[in-house]
């Protein structure tokens, strides 16, 4: 279902919260490379690296969970 509506959308990018629905969200990374990047927590600068889950590859995008809370809570997130 979510591969088809990705296509029908004509989605260009796709940032998915890898967990708690990893097996999912890795499974659109792998059928759309290109459009969909999971994210992550992990400390340290904001950053996108390849991740590799039994043999298959992924972009994950790394964020920085304090930052990213301080940043929403703190800052400008956006209308309203």
């Amino acid at each position: 279902m979510s591969a088809t509506l990705i296509e029908k959308l004509d989605v260009r990018r796709l940032v998915i919260d890898k967990k708690p629905h990893t097996a999912s969200a890795r499974r659109l990374a792998y059928l759309f490379p290109r459009i969909v990047v999971l994210q992550d927590f992990a400390a340290g600068e904001m950053r996108v690296v390849d991740e590799t889950h039994e043999g298959k590859r992924y972009k994950c995008l790394k964020v920085d969970r304090d930052d990213s809370l301080n940043q929403f809570l703190l800052g400008d997130h956006g209308p309203g």
